[in-house]
C-alpha cells in the first residue's frame, strides 16, 4: 500500500540534506519518496539533486517525469530549461520556458532565462524585451539589469547601457560570476558615451576586482 506520510518524511529529509549539500544522501531520500509515492514534486526534487551532481541526463529525465505527472507544474519546466542552458542547448531551453510562461507568467526567472538564451542566440532586441519583463516582475533582479545593459551596449546605446549596468552593480553581490565583466562592459559604455573620467574610474575598479583575467591587458591600455 502507498504510504504518503512516509514518502513525505523521506522528501523533507532530502530537502534538508540538499540544503546541507549532502547530495548523494538527498538523492537517495528523494528516490525513496518517488518509489513510495510518485508525485511531481518528488521527481522535481530528485532531478535537482542529480543536477547538483552534474548528472544532467538523469536530471532531464527526472524533470520530464515531474512534468508528466503534473503538466501544470512550472518548476520542473524551468529546471529542465536551466539544464539545457548549462549544456548550451538554447533553443530547447526556450521551448520549456515558453511552456512555463503559459503556466505562470508572474515569474521573473522565466524571463531572465529567456533573455539569456535570446542574447546568446544573437537576438539582442528580443533579449531586451525579456530582461525588461524580468525587471517588471522583480525590480531587484541584478542579473536582468546586467543582461539589459550588455544588450543595450551591443546595440550602440551607451546611455541605456550605463544606466542598467550601474543598477546591476548596485544590486549584485560581489561574488556573482558576472560582477567583474559588468564593470568592464560599463567602462566601455562610458567610453562610448565620451565620459572619460567615469571610464577610468570604472576600469580601475575592474582591475582591483579582476587583476589577472584575459581582459586585463586591453583594459590597462585604455587608462
Amino acid at each position: 500500500p502507498v504510504r504518503p506520510g512516509h514518502a513525505r518524511r523521506q522528501f523533507l529529509r532530502g530537502i534538508g540534506e540538499l540544503a546541507a549539500n549532502k547530495l548523494a544522501d538527498a538523492q537517495k531520500d528523494f528516490a525513496a519518496a518517488v518509489n513510495i509515492d510518485p508525485q511531481a514534486q518528488y521527481f522535481e526534487a530528485l532531478g535537482r539533486s542529480v543536477e547538483a551532481q552534474n548528472q544532467f541526463d538523469e536530471a532531464i529525465r527526472y524533470f520530464g517525469d515531474a512534468i508528466d505527472h503534473d503538466p501544470q507544474y512550472a518548476d520542473p519546466l524551468i529546471d529542465r530549461a536551466r539544464v539545457h542552458q548549462t549544456r548550451r542547448e538554447w533553443n530547447v531551453s526556450l521551448a520549456d520556458l515558453e511552456a512555463a510562461r503559459k503556466i505562470d507568467d508572474r515569474r521573473a526567472d522565466i524571463y531572465l532565462m529567456k533573455g539569456k538564451a535570446m542574447y546568446t542566440l544573437g537576438d539582442r532586441k528580443g533579449s531586451i524585451g525579456a530582461f525588461q519583463q524580468a525587471i517588471d516582475r522583480d525590480g531587484k533582479d541584478s542579473e536582468a539589469y546586467y543582461g539589459l545593459g550588455k544588450a543595450y551596449y551591443d546595440l550602440n546605446n551607451p546611455g541605456a547601457a550605463v544606466s542598467n549596468l550601474n543598477r546591476a552593480i548596485e544590486l549584485a553581490r560581489p561574488d556573482v560570476d558576472w560582477y567583474p565583466e559588468a564593470h568592464r562592459t560599463l567602462g566601455y559604455a562610458y567610453k562610448a558615451a565620451h565620459s572619460k573620467g567615469e571610464m577610468c574610474n570604472t576600469f580601475k575598479k575592474f582591475l582591483e576586482i579582476a587583476p589577472s583575467t584575459l581582459a586585463t591587458g586591453d583594459v590597462k591600455q585604455e587608462l
